[in-house]
């Protein structure tokens, strides 16, 4: 079976589980997890009309996403599925449409402060993450949390 008929299928199986449930299957969107899958296999997904990926590994997302994401054309969103390491914050905000692992105050704490240094450095370094109106955290359960830079907390509002 390929990839695109397994995506087929399972866009069956949802358009049915939505129709039992009363929901429109329209508003459900299918993700497609790339762990230990390659970017051959990636591009024939795409190619069947799945757009949304899920990464768990920041550093294999690094070597599968780029180029993809970069296409012209590319209508790709990608999202952190797994934990979060504080010192990749920077890293994932910078390839991540999304992260839907948030889970403790230290993580939003780190994807905070690199997204305000990279806000307020516009011509270095630059977050595209926060210059994109699309980019959103999800699945965190801190709405608000105060972080401390320097000697005064800095507030940031995920809610």
């Amino acid at each position: 079976m390929t990839i695109g008929e397994r995506i087929e299928n399972v866009r069956e199986r949802i358009e049915k589980a939505a129709s039992r449930a009363g929901r429109n299957p329209k508003e459900i969107r299918l993700m497609g997890v790339s762990k230990f899958h390659g970017q051959a296999e990636i591009e024939e997904a795409i190619s069947a009309g799945l757009f949304l990926f899920g990464e768990n590994r920041v550093q294999e997302a690094l070597v599968k996403f780029p180029a993809i994401k970069a296409a012209p054309s590319s209508s790709v969103e990608l999202h952190m599925i797994g934990s979060l390491q504080r010192n990749k914050a920077k890293q994932a905000l910078l390839l991540f449409d999304g992260i839907q692992s948030l889970d403790r105050d230290e993580l939003i704490c780190a994807l905070g402060n690199a997204a305000a240094l990279n806000k307020n450095n516009p011509d270095g370094n630059s977050c595209r993450a926060y210059s994109r109106p699309a980019f959103k955290f999800i699945h965190g359960p801190f709405p608000l949390v105060a972080c401390r830079r320097s000697r005064s907390p800095s507030w940031y509002d995920f809610g």
